[in-house]
């Protein structure tokens, strides 16, 4: 599969960012990560593509 069209849940996206579950829910949700899509009512996922492109974007922490 080609990675650029990959999607993972919440629960890798967690572990990529080093971030609690909630932690990705209310980043997305104040617009610091990329939207979502949206397969059903119940499944969402997030590209790999457009998470791997907020960590190289990432800004240091003070």
């Amino acid at each position: 599969m080609d990675t650029r069209k990959r999607l993972i849940p919440v629960t890798e996206v967690a572990v990529l960012l080093g971030v609690s579950i909630r932690t990705v829910w209310r980043m997305t949700s104040e617009g610091e990560l990329p939207a979502p899509v949206k397969l059903s009512t119940r499944v969402t996922r997030w590209r790999l593509s457009d998470i791997e492109e907020c960590i190289d974007n990432a800004q240091p922490v003070a």
